[in-house]
């Protein structure tokens, strides 16, 4: 029993580690603490979902190694959290929690079982079918869409904060607690995902950071881009 226990909880945090495409319990329990920063809601949410992957899978008898390692988890996991982004908090959306979360460790057994990479394939296919299924029988259960707020400040810290966006969280203090969470797995991935947020910032033209306004003693202005 206590041998299950642990292999279980070994598998929901390689879940949580695998979104990131890690292998690693520090790295996952680092994660959820972030995510709790930011909301305990998401955490419990995001750790439910890992846990039904998980034990479906292993109930189901599929290949204790890959389920160990994450890769029935990491999908069920954003599922977890997509719930409590999307839906208003209700019997209804804890119960897609851990329903969702199962059905999302099927279809990635579809995509290990054939050897093909679907990644979070399952995970989209499963909210998209919640959102779908809420518009038609149950409406009010959909959250509306927030207003957007920024800084003068996010200029500079969205390569941080995209980190953060990969578990739907927008506080800088949750992203930090994901950066650390890459650094001690993989320094080299930490710094790749912080270059890659701040490639993909620098696509979009509007971008203040991009933009550097250099004045002269003149008083004229010149405009630079990277």
């Amino acid at each position: 029993m206590v041998s299950k226990v642990r292999y279980l909880s070994k598998a929901t945090l390689n879940g949580v580690a695998q979104i990131m495409f890690q292998e690693n319990l520090l790295t996952g329990i680092i994660i959820v603490i972030g995510v709790a920063v930011g909301s305990l809601n998401f955490a419990v949410a995001l750790l439910l979902s890992s846990f039904s992957g998980a034990f479906t899978a292993d109930l189901i008898e599929y290949d204790k190694g890959k389920i160990e390692q994450g890769l029935y988890s990491f999908s069920a996991a954003l599922v977890g959290v997509a719930a409590l982004l999307f839906f208003r908090s209700h019997l209804i959306t804890w119960s897609f929690v851990i329903i969702g979360g199962a059905l999302a460790a099927l279809i990635q057994h579809l995509s290990i079982k054939k050897g093909v990479a679907i990644y979070t394939l399952p995970f989209v296919l499963v909210t998209w079918l919640a959102i779908s299924l809420a518009h038609t029988l149950y409406p009010s259960l959909i959250v509306g869409a927030g207003e957007l707020t920024s800084s003068s400040y996010d200029a500079f810290l969205f390569p941080l904060k995209g980190i953060g966006q990969v578990i739907f969280q927008g506080k800088l203090s949750t992203a930090i607690f994901f950066f650390l969470a890459l650094l001690i797995s993989s320094p080299r991935v930490a710094l790749w995902a912080v270059g890659a947020a701040l490639l993909s910032g620098a696509c979009w033209p509007q971008s203040p950071f991009l933009l550097l306004k250099l004045k002269m003693d003149s008083g004229a202005s010149m405009q630079y881009w990277l």
